[in-house]
């Protein structure tokens, strides 16, 4: 019994969402004939199930929701803002009874007028006695039977046991493949090191469509999100004195659902902070040639692995002199420093916790909070949040996040003796340079990156272990190389300076334990191939914690007057069999990928490799290119394949070498950085390669 209690709970709150959204669009458009059918069958619904369960209070308030629809759709009353007033809070009525369903059972309303049953039936009658008419016959219609969807509700809890043996198999593919890949260290005797290496093929390509299949299951639209907006929008909207329309798109983009559940409030706030701050009243609108009518746009999108949220209106956008007075009052900036602060400065200084330009504080906003909320929130996730401000025609808030937080690509790295993993989500690039070229501006070691100062994080220091200080190295000292992972910090880059760069893996990422949470560096921890633990770096933490320590942050604004950047198109230099140089464009490159020889398998005239839940077409960019003796296949280096993915092909080169940043207008071959390189693009690759594919 207690399972069907969750099954009705569970429908009912989905009836309810649906009615809410659709309450809302009627209070909009009372001719929305679709809108005024679909609200009766949610309400109809809701009322006929818990009949059976005898849920008395629920029923008699979702008849009485009936009954008033019932007399707009005869055409005997019509649907206004008081009536979806009412329906709304005969809404939030029937939540409250559900949670009290919930918890122990019974329909009283648990947090409603009262803690009696009585108190709850006096605020039943009085929601329905408010949406129904005296005399109003009682509705007995029949045929408006629930159309099926064509999906199955699975219990959370299943999936994510799911989801943790999908983690566990990751553990034991990735051990196995580590002592495949390990000479004499393991083998089979009847078998041999090949058949293991052939065993430890399968288990990853099982695991591979294991784990696309599981992560699809938790997939889910973002419509279950928009959903909740509507009504938000409204009761907002109505407490400022404004109008408000909201515009939802991307309804069926799918993204993972803690990803869905942890993007709620951080939209929450940035829908709020559109309406307060963002649009303006009816009679300014009118004043500035404007519709009366302000527009929110929520538009969701997958670009690139990534899921994407943008929050727009139409209002006065950022008043950019008001945020650099702002900071000077603060004492944010110097008023020497202020007036070269560059738009993208400014707009960051409202992420600043307690920031806020707001003339007043109000019951919706003005403390502060709400833009600090959504980027910690959303850089918790491994995602970006930036603004973009038209004075006077609106602003945008743009929220990049992984699609999906369980299984995820990540780099390894050493720093003081210990590995520790970056997510991919956070890494730009990688760089290694001699300690010589470190620079140091205020104090603080910096890279001179194409045109660009990037300040440097010393890892190990950075996390308490032993390390060696960056502003004590020297010019004319024999160092070894640098390494450097370059990553994105909310709007801008740091170099994190590491001891050694291990390999690429794909990570099951544990959420941190009791003691973990007490080290806000860490955002959760995994288990390498070798069977070790490893923690997962908080980059953003990281650099803000460094930026604490030395009390200086290096904008835009000061690097640009330090040096003029070099404009131009970044370039990934790659070696070809025969010695010669490649250049291609950064910009049509997905991944570099490194596959053993024995992963890679021919099915006709093509050589493919299993890459992620399909197949990877091989083709070696020598070939196409038809240079020197141009080999008819791949051809392998110490028994690897080193890939470059653009689109469905893998273009096989010798070796990755570096990106490096050359002038636009560069086409054809050209010296770069002293060699002559063939600079080529990743459409026209792709267009010879289909051609003898």
């Amino acid at each position: 019994m207690e399972e069907i209690l969750r099954e009705f709970v569970a429908e009912a709150r989905e009836h309810l969402e649906r009615l809410e959204h659709d309450l809302v669009v009627l209070e909009r458009d009372p001719a929305d004939g679709d809108a005024l059918a679909n609200a009766f069958r949610a309400v109809h619904t809701i009322k006929g199930t818990c009949g059976f369960f005898g849920f008395a209070r629920i029923e008699a308030l979702a008849h009485a929701a009936e009954s008033a629809l019932d007399l707009v759709r005869d055409g005997s009353a019509p649907f206004t803002a008081n009536l979806a007033s009412r329906l709304l809070d005969a809404i939030d009525a029937l939540r409250r009874m559900l949670e009290s369903v919930e918890s122990d059972g019974t329909d009283a309303g648990k947090g409603g007028a009262g803690a009696d049953a009585d108190a709850i039936d006096a605020e039943v009658r009085e929601l329905a006695d408010a949406l129904e008419r005296p005399g109003a016959a009682p509705v007995r219609r029949t045929g408006d039977a629930q159309v099926s969807s064509g999906s199955v509700r699975i219990d959370v809890a299943t999936l994510d046991r799911l989801m943790d043996l999908v983690g566990e198999l990751v553990f034991v593919r990735n051990r196995l493949t580590g002592l495949a890949q390990a000479p004499g260290e393991a083998s089979d005797a009847r078998a041999g090191p090949t058949g293991l290496s052939r065993a430890a093929q399968r288990l990853d390509r099982l695991t591979k469509r294991l784990q696309a299949t599981v992560v699809r299951a938790r997939l889910e639209p973002v419509g279950r999100l928009w959903g909740r907006f509507p009504r938000l929008v409204r009761d907002l909207a109505a407490e400022c004195g404004k109008r408000v329309g909201l515009v939802l798109r991307g309804n069926e983009t799918e993204v993972d659902r803690a990803v869905l559940e942890a993007i709620a409030d951080p939209l929450t706030h940035l829908v709020r902070n559109s309406i307060d701050h963002g649009v303006e009243g009816p009679a300014e609108r009118t004043r500035r040639s404007k519709p009366e009518e302000a527009v929110v746009e929520m538009r969701a999108t997958q670009e690139g692995g990534q899921f994407v949220v943008e929050v727009s209106d139409d209002g006065r956008g950022v008043d950019l002199d008001r945020v650099r007075a702002h900071a000077i009052e603060r004492r944010l900036v110097t008023p020497e420093a202020a007036p070269a602060l560059s738009d993208d400065d400014l707009l960051d200084l409202l992420f600043t916790p307690g920031f806020s330009t707001a003339g007043r504080v109000t019951s919706l906003s003005g403390r502060g909070v709400g833009m600090d909320v959504v980027r910690t929130n959303v850089e918790r996730l491994g995602g970006a949040v930036t603004l973009r401000s038209q004075p006077g025609r609106g602003l945008t808030t743009r929220i990049q996040l992984p699609l999906t937080l369980a299984i995820a690509p990540a780099l390894v790295v050493c720093a003081g003796g210990e590995r520790f993993v970056v997510p991919q989500a956070s890494l730009r690039e990688l760089v290694r340079v001699h300690p010589s070229e470190i620079e140091q501006v205020h104090e603080a070691p910096v890279y001179r990156l194409r045109g660009r100062l990037l300040p440097l994080v010393e890892l190990a220091g950075a996390l308490g272990l032993k390390s060696r200080p960056l502003l004590k190295c020297q010019p004319n000292r024999e160092e070894r190389s640098v390494s450097i992972a370059v990553v994105d910090v909310g709007p801008e880059r740091a170099g994190l300076v590491v001891d050694d760069i291990l390999d690429t893996r794909e990570i099951v990422v544990k959420p941190p334990g009791r003691l973990l949470r007490r080290q806000p560096l860490f955002a959760g921890a995994t288990i390498l191939d070798d069977g070790r633990a490893a923690l997962i770096l908080d980059v953003a933490r990281i650099a803000e914690r460094v930026v604490a320590h030395t009390g200086h942050r290096l904008s835009w604004a000061e690097e640009e007057a330090l040096f003029e950047p070099v404009p131009g198109v970044r370039l990934l230099l790659c070696r070809l069999l025969d010695g010669g140089r490649v250049g291609l464009r950064l910009d049509g490159v997905r991944r570099l990928e490194v596959f053993a020889k024995d992963a890679v398998e021919r099915v006709g005239e093509r050589e493919v490799v299993p890459y992620g839940d399909g197949l990877l077409h091989l083709v070696s960019l020598q070939s196409l290119l038809g240079s020197g003796d141009a080999h008819p296949g791949v051809v392998a280096c110490d028994g690897r394949v080193h890939a470059v993915v653009c689109g469905r092909f893998g273009l096989a080169v010798e070796s990755v070498e570096d990106v490096v940043e050359v002038d636009g207008d560069t086409r054809g071959t050209a010296l770069v950085d002293g060699h002559a390189t063939r600079i080529m693009t990743a459409p026209e690759l792709i267009e010879r390669a289909e051609a003898v594919s």
